[in-house]
C-alpha cells in the first residue's frame, strides 16, 4: 500500500470512534500502551513485513490484555493467510481497546468484532469500509462519538509528551551533538547522531532513552549542565534508521522489504563499526541458510535469486552512492558466508556486488 493510501487509512481508522457513551469513552492509555500503539504505527506506515506465522499469536497476545471474552475470540482465530493490512488496523484498534476505560462487555463485543473481522474473507477494495461497519456501528442505542474519542486520543499525545524529560548527558557528547548542523535530523544526521552516541563502544541507558523520545515521541531535549537542544526527526527515513537502533523496528522489518527501508537500512550499519557488524552479520545469516539450500543439482538458484533481489531492490534507490551502500553491504554478508563456508560459494555469484 503506497504512502498516500496509508496516510487515508490511518486518517480514518484514528477518526474511528467506539461505539460507546459519552461517558464511558475517556481515555486512559498508560505509557507502555501508547508506545506500543506508536510502535506499530511506525511499523505500518514505514511498510513493514509481517512474518506470517506470528499474526494469529501477535493478535491473541494483544487480546490477552482485555477482558475474557476477547481472548477467547483471538484463541479461535483459525490459521489463516491474515492481509498485513488487516492484521495492522485490528492490533491498533486491540491496543486502542486496552486504553480505553469503557464497560469491560463493551469492550469485550468490540474486540471480537475486530477479531472475527480478521478472519473474514474479504474483497480488498472493501476491507476499510468493512472494518468501519463493524467496529464503530451503535450497538444498544449507543451513539458513536467520534469528537470525544478525537479529543481523548489528543489528551493522551499532549499528556505523554508533556512527560517527556529532558535527557542529561555529560558536557563532552552535549558539545558534540551541538555539532550536528541541524535540529532536524537527516538520514546522514542520524547516522552522526548514531555514531556520537556510540562514541564509547556501546549505548548507555540515557543514549537509548533519546533514540527511544526521538522515535516514540516529536522530539528529544537533551542537556548538559547549562545548555540544551532538541532534535527532531526529519523524514522517513531518518525514522526508520533511528526506529532499527531503538528497537521499535526488528531488522527483519526492513531489509529487502522496500528499496527505500532497504537504503536507510544499510545507511545507518555504516554509522559505526558496532553496527555495521551487527547490520552485515544479520543480513549473512539470512544468506548462509539462502546458501544451505544451493548447491550443483540446482545450478545454486536460490542463492542467485537472493544476490539478484539485491540487485533488484538497490536498482531502484536514486542516490548512487546510497543504491551501492546497499550492494556493498550484501557482499560483505556473502563474502563471510563463503568464508564461513571454507571457501566454497563460487564468487562469480556475488562478486558483481562489489563494484
Amino acid at each position: 500500500m503506497n504512502m498516500i493510501r496509508r496516510s487515508v487509512v490511518g486518517f480514518l481508522v484514528g477518526m474511528m470512534a467506539f461505539p460507546c457513551s459519552p461517558v464511558s469513552a475517556q481515555m486512559v492509555m498508560p505509557a507502555a500502551s501508547l508506545a506500543r500503539l506508536k510502535q506499530i504505527d511506525i511499523a505500518w506506515c514505514y511498510g513493514a513485513s509481517v512474518e506470517r506465522s506470528k499474526l494469529r499469536e501477535t493478535i491473541i497476545a494483544e487480546a490477552a490484555r482485555l477482558p475474557e471474552a476477547s481472548r477467547a475470540a483471538a484463541t479461535a482465530l483459525p490459521e489463516a493467510d491474515f492481509s498485513p493490512e488487516d492484521y495492522f488496523l485490528v492490533r491498533r484498534q486491540l491496543i486502542l481497546l486496552d486504553g480505553a476505560a469503557m464497560d469491560d462487555q463493551l469492550k469485550a463485543r468490540i474486540a471480537a468484532a475486530a477479531i472475527d473481522w480478521l478472519a473474514t474473507p474479504k474483497e480488498p477494495e472493501a476491507r476499510l469500509a468493512a472494518y468501519i461497519e463493524r467496529t464503530t456501528k451503535p450497538q444498544e442505542g449507543r451513539p458513536d462519538c467520534p469528537a470525544l474519542y478525537q479529543s481523548a486520543v489528543q489528551h493522551i499525545e499532549t499528556d505523554s509528551k508533556a512527560k517527556l524529560k529532558p535527557v542529561q548527558v555529560s558536557a563532552d557528547l552535549f558539545t558534540a551533538i551541538r555539532s550536528l548542523p541541524s535540529d532536524d535530523l537527516s538520514l546522514a544526521e542520524s547516522g552522526q547522531l548514531v555514531s556520537l552516541l556510540f562514541s564509547d563502544g556501546q549505548l548507555s541507558k540515557d543514549d537509548q532513552s533519546i533514540l527511544h523520545q526521538l522515535v516514540l515521541s516529536d522530539g528529544v531535549t537533551i542537556e548538559d549542565a547549562a545548555n540544551s537542544r532538541t532534535l527532531h526527526i526529519q523524514d522517513r527515513k531518518s525514522a526508520i534508521a533511528l526506529s532499527l537502533m531503538s528497537g521499535s523496528l526488528d531488522m527483519a522489518d526492513v531489509w529487502m522489504v522496500t528499496p527505500e527501508l532497504t537504503e536507510a537500512y544499510a545507511q545507518i550499519a555504516s554509522a559505526t563499526p558496532k553496527t555495521e557488524e551487527a547490520f552485515r552479520g544479520f543480513v549473512a545469516r539470512k544468506l548462509l541458510a539462502i546458501w544451505q539450500a544451493s548447491n550443483e543439482g540446482n545450478d545454486y538458484a536460490p542463492f542467485k535469486a537472493a544476490i539478484g533481489d539485491v540487485e533488484q531492490v538497490a536498482g531502484l534507490i536514486d542516490d548512487a552512492n546510497a543504491a551501492q551502500s546497499v550492494r556493498s553491504l550484501a557482499y560483505r554478508a556473502a563474502k563471510m558466508v563463503d568464508e564461513y563456508a571454507k571457501g566454497s560459494v563460487p564468487d562469480l555469484l556475488y562478486s558483481g556486488l562489489n563494484r
